[in-house]
């Protein structure tokens, strides 16, 4: 619009707020009708002082080359549960449940095809990233079969729910294989919540992967292909631009 704005006279913000919004209207559009009118302080656009919380909270992505060696696999859910556990401490919520799910490629009709799934239930909501990921690892090896080319594995936190807001077990806490075990998440452990608190702001100070879960590794040679991504001049600063 900037050329066609300029065309009509309007050069800045006070120029577009002096205009009518009918002829902004029949000039232009609807949006930047309610935009000018918004500017003249009659609400147009509603505001979401508190937007609703999360139902889940999903990490996945395509492989940049197709993987069959579970280790590969294992360290590439571990990175989605590390990323999924950030956005649910962001928000300030725990899970009560995972999905571990694979997919092969769906449009090469020439292989194989395979796109498991598995559901499982934690013991009491957290938000910790290594019982997530504990958790996570369990099911891929459950799902997970050989000979299949993998180009797609991902995880979804199900069941969340306020972090302030968790129930113990009354016979004490058992994992996926029905163990009992002794309770040490974030929920019940302040010292894992410290220990969170920690790893994400070490992380948010030093970039996303200073620290990691060992289960995620190192050299990650099924992430997605980034060749013909737009440079980050302004926030990476191996990535400024040089002249």
């Amino acid at each position: 619009w900037a050329e066609q704005l300029k065309a009509d006279g309007i050069h800045s913000v006070a120029d577009l707020k002096a205009t009518h919004p009918h002829q902004i209207k029949s000039r232009y559009t609807v949006v930047l009708a309610k935009t000018v009118q918004e500017l003249n302080g009659v609400p147009c656009f509603p505001l979401e002082e508190s937007p609703p919380p999360k139902q889940q909270i999903i990490a996945s992505r395509s492989f940049g080359q197709p993987v069959m060696a579970k280790a590969e696999l294992a360290q590439a859910v571990a990175a989605h549960v590390t990323r999924a556990a950030e956005k649910l401490r962001h928000g300030q919520q725990h899970a009560g449940a995972l999905t571990v799910f694979l997919q092969t490629n769906p449009f090469n009709h020439n292989e194989a095809q395979y796109h498991p799934g598995l559901t499982l239930p934690l013991s009491q909501p957290t938000a910790d990233t290594a019982q997530l990921a504990a958790l996570a690892l369990t099911g891929l090896n459950r799902i997970y079969k050989p000979g299949f080319r993998y180009k797609k594995a991902g995880v979804m936190l199900l069941e969340l729910c306020p972090n302030t807001q968790h129930q113990g077990e009354l016979f004490g806490c058992r994992n996926a294989t029905g163990n009992q075990f002794a309770a040490s998440t974030a929920a019940t452990n302040p010292k894992r919540a410290r220990l969170m608190q920690t790893l994400d702001a070490i992380n948010h100070t030093f970039g996303r992967g200073t620290l990691r879960l060992a289960s995620e590794g190192y050299d990650h040679p099924w992430q997605m292909r980034r060749d013909k991504m737009t440079r980050a001049y302004t926030t990476l600063i191996d990535e400024l631009l040089r002249v």
